[in-house]
C-alpha cells in the first residue's frame, strides 16, 4: 500500500512539473534594424538588434558598425504603456518618441543604463545587456522610476551614445554614465533600435 501511495504521489508531482514546463510562456524574440539618429533615420548597413523577452525581464544585443572610435554607452528607453504615446516615429516603426518620455505620465516611461564599451578604429560595436522587471538601479529618473513594468508589452528602444575619444582619467565613467567625458568631449546619441511590443495590450 505504501509503495502504491508513493507511486501516486510521484505521478502527481511529475505531472505538475511537466504541466508547468508546457504552460510556461515562451520567450518573445524580435530582431530589428539599427538606425542612425539623424532626421531621416537612415538605416545602418549590416547592423541589427535582438531583444529577448520573458515574464521576468529582457535581454538585448546590438551588433553595429559605422561608429567613430571612442567610448560608448547604451541606454534602455522604456515605454511601459506605448498605447498612451502621442509621438510615433514611422520611419523606424515606433509608436513612441523622445517627447513621450515626459508628455503623458500614463506612458510610464524610464531611461536606464544598459552597458558600455570602447569601439576601435574599425567602427564595429558589439553590446549586450539584461534588464530585470522592476530593476531601477540604473535609472536616470531616480529611485521612484517605474523601471521595466511589463516585459512583453513595453515598447523598448535602445540608444547608442558616443562619449568621444577615450580619456584614461575619465574611465570608466565614459562607458558607465550619461555624462562621462562630456565636459571635455562632445557627447551625442548616434544610433538606435526600436522594438515594438511583443504582446500588445
Amino acid at each position: 500500500m505504501k509503495m502504491q501511495n508513493l507511486r501516486v504521489i510521484l505521478g502527481i508531482t511529475l505531472t505538475a512539473l511537466l504541466s508547468g514546463s508546457v504552460m510556461a510562456a515562451p520567450a518573445g524574440i524580435s530582431v530589428v534594424d539599427v538606425h542612425y539618429l539623424d532626421p531621416g533615420s537612415t538605416m545602418v548597413y549590416d547592423a541589427s538588434s535582438k531583444l529577448v523577452r520573458t515574464n521576468k525581464g529582457v535581454s538585448m544585443t546590438i551588433d553595429t558598425n559605422g561608429l567613430y572610435a571612442g567610448a560608448y554607452t547604451v541606454w534602455w528607453i522604456i515605454f511601459n504603456n506605448p498605447s498612451a504615446c502621442a509621438h510615433p516615429i514611422p520611419a523606424i516603426g515606433a509608436m513612441c518618441g523622445a517627447e513621450d518620455l515626459g508628455y503623458d505620465p500614463d506612458v510610464y516611461p524610464d531611461v536606464l543604463y544598459a552597458t558600455g564599451n570602447v569601439v576601435d578604429e574599425d567602427g564595429e560595436g558589439g553590446f549586450a545587456a539584461r534588464l530585470n522587471m522592476g530593476d531601477t538601479s540604473g535609472s536616470l529618473f531616480g529611485p521612484n522610476a517605474p523601471g521595466l513594468m511589463y516585459p512583453r508589452h513595453a515598447e523598448i528602444h535602445l540608444v547608442v551614445r558616443h562619449h568621444g575619444e577615450v580619456i584614461p582619467s575619465m574611465m570608466p565613467a565614459q562607458i558607465m554614465t550619461i555624462g562621462g567625458g562630456c565636459g571635455v568631449n562632445d557627447c551625442m546619441d548616434v544610433q538606435g533600435a526600436a522594438h515594438s511590443p511583443y504582446s500588445p495590450w
